[in-house]
């Protein structure tokens, strides 16, 4: 069936009134309702080539909490962000395939195969209309009985001594016009407590928790229930925290830090550039992130 729905502008669409607003979104999911889905088995069988590759790449333990979460309708996932493993845990880690937004402007070629092959809907983050194109990408996506996965941050949350970015309003879009659940994820990774010569070694585990569901109704205050989603992430943080043995601040060695740094920013195929990453995170204008504050984490010796 040919796509002749015309999704408004960023600027048409805030010129609406909440009941302009509210039958606009319904009139999204009538028209991609009705469309014909086809059921493609490329998109089934390239999720289990990438679950195998996931798997043989990592080199360490996962645990998995809270996957009865998960469920069996269409889901929306809404994830922190740390580092370059967080794509392939996923793909490890959830049962059916997902698209997700990814930023072109970081990539390498390679990266960009891959992705592009993982069902990946590619953004310029320069460009506010290509943000907004691919938010839309993904409400047909999730119309079509498509799962999705959202990287809330907007970028890596690399900062000592943060749980997480503040978040960007687009999953709470997502899931307002959609009417299909959030579930929320974080990733947290263990490392080494030595220096270490290969990014893949400094990680001695991944740990996951998956959060319950949280629904955002069409008449939903959007700044609620974006405040109500970073709470749930922040807390499954925390507990994760708590499962983990706990250490001093004074105890934590500046070197191996620095160190494990290093090579999480430089990979061989990927390369991340914190200080030009800053302008991607929401309020960055007033948000304190410049000069990457390490040794406000440690005391001084």
């Amino acid at each position: 069936m040919k796509n002749n729905f015309k999704f408004l502008s960023r600027e048409e669409e805030k010129k609406l009134t909440k009941e302009e607003q509210k039958e606009y979104y319904l009139r999204i999911r009538e028209y991609y309702k009705k469309q014909a889905l086809l059921q493609d088995k490329t998109y089934k069988d390239i999720h289990e080539i990438y679950q195998a590759l996931a798997k043989s790449i990592r080199k360490y333990e996962l645990e998995v909490l809270g996957q009865e979460n998960i469920l069996d309708d269409t889901c929306i996932f809404a994830c922190n962000h740390s580092n370059s493993h967080d794509y392939y845990t996923l793909q490890e880690i959830l049962t059916k395939n997902f698209y997700s937004l990814c930023a072109k402007d970081s990539l390498n070629t390679m990266n960009k195969v891959l992705l592009k092959l993982g069902s990946c809907v590619f953004i310029d983050r320069n460009d506010e209309t290509s943000a907004f194109k691919g938010r839309n990408a993904l409400i047909e996506k999730v119309l079509q009985k498509r799962n999705v996965v959202i990287f809330p941050e907007g970028t890596w949350c690399v900062h000592p001594a943060k749980l997480l970015l503040p978040f960007h309003m687009g999953v709470i879009k997502i899931a307002k016009i959609t009417g299909k659940p959030i579930i929320p994820i974080v990733m947290e990774y263990i490392e080494t407590d030595k220096i270490e010569q290969l990014e893949k070694n400094m990680i001695k585990k991944c740990v996951v928790m998956i959060g319950k569901p949280i629904y955002v109704e069409i008449d939903s205050d959007e700044k609620t229930k974006l405040e109500e989603l970073k709470e749930a992430m922040a807390t499954l943080k925390w507990m994760i925290y708590e499962s983990q043995p706990t250490m001093k601040r004074d105890e934590l060695d500046f070197q191996v830090f620095s160190n494990h740094d290093a090579l999480k920013m430089d990979t061989k195929i990927f390369k991340y550039d914190y200080q030009k990453e800053e302008k991607y995170i929401y309020g960055n204008n007033l948000y304190m992130y410049q000069d990457y504050p390490i040794n406000r984490v440690f005391v001084k010796k």
